[in-house]
């Protein structure tokens, strides 16, 4: 038997192949609809959603980090000059993208604006 056949025969050789798929958990309660915001915006939930007793829709969305200038405060020096000081912070903006049968792009954003 060649080298070839004998390491085919081999148990090892599932190790090499890509693990089988799991099935997705499912949730023990229905999502709600503050949950499902969620999924979408934080990109785990992308693809078709259809809600009871509405039409589906796909959905898309991301999130990302922005600047965003929380105080400032002007300080005057012995010397007569004026120092500005910015505090800033980063804002988490969520971006919900929705299009349905329609054909109408739905775009809804919080934070960060």
């Amino acid at each position: 038997m060649d080298k070839l056949a004998l390491v085919l025969a081999s148990d090892l050789t599932r190790r090499l192949l890509p693990p089988e798929p799991r099935p997705l958990p499912t949730p023990p309660l229905p999502l709600s609809r503050g949950h499902t915001a969620l999924l979408v915006a934080s990109g785990h939930l992308d693809g078709v959603v259809q809600p009871d007793d509405e039409p589906p829709h796909v959905v898309r969305g991301t999130t990302k980090k922005v600047k965003a200038i929380v105080s400032t405060e002007h300080i005057e020096n012995d010397d007569g000059s004026v120092t500005t000081k910015n505090v800033s912070c980063e804002i988490i903006q969520l971006t919900v993208r929705a299009v349905g049968a329609d054909g109408v792009i739905h775009t809804f954003s919080t934070g960060g604006e």
